[in-house]
């Protein structure tokens, strides 16, 4: 049962993709931000499960750094999406930015080495984390309007200290393998 727990915390983000989405767009903050805040809770805990209990090859995941993938980026969507519908237009231009962005990343990344594809996997990521943190301080600014700055100074805070306490996931990105090109845009686990 515990080789399931990778997965299950990434379905979990898959699944909450759509909720954040709605609970954002009916004005439900405090439910959305507490939601958020598990699913990146989930994402930092799947990681470290799939490395102690390896996850068995299944037909809905042949390749577990793509299957992760698409929990962040379906739970990312479902809140900038909500963002830019229900706030501020910014967010639609970190939205476009994001999408451009992620499409002019992947294409080079298929022709370089692998040492340069994963440097560009991790400035990916950081992109990504500087996204998550922008928005879950902007879901906390819409719950409080009075504590929301002590929040997200707890919020950064907390980042700095993961970051610290785990550089090497920082800088490299040691559970992936890249074999040659990315022409497949697949990635091999170690």
């Amino acid at each position: 049962m515990r080789y399931y727990i990778a997965d299950a915390l990434t379905f979990f983000r898959i699944f909450a993709a759509i909720p954040l989405f709605l609970l954002i767009w009916t004005d439900q903050w405090t439910a959305a931000t507490v939601l958020f805040i598990v699913a990146i809770l989930s994402d930092a805990l799947d990681g470290p499960a799939a490395r102690r209990w390896p996850p068995k090859e299944h037909a809905y995941r042949k390749n577990s750094h793509d299957f992760d993938n698409l929990g962040d980026s379906l739970m990312f969507a479902g809140v900038i999406i909500g963002l830019a519908f229900q706030i501020r237009p910014i967010w639609w231009i970190i939205l476009i930015g994001v999408i451009i962005g992620s499409v002019l990343i992947e294409i080079p990344k298929q022709k370089l080495t692998p040492v340069y594809a994963e440097r560009v996997d991790v400035f990916h990521g950081w992109c990504f984390g500087i996204f998550l943190l922008a928005m879950l301080i902007q879901l906390t600014e819409q719950v409080t309007e009075t504590w929301w700055v002590p929040i997200s100074i707890f919020y950064v805070a907390a980042a700095l200290i993961i970051v610290f306490a785990k550089p090497e996931r920082a800088t490299s990105r040691p559970e992936v393998v890249y074999k040659g090109t990315w022409l497949s845009g697949r990635a091999a686990t170690r």
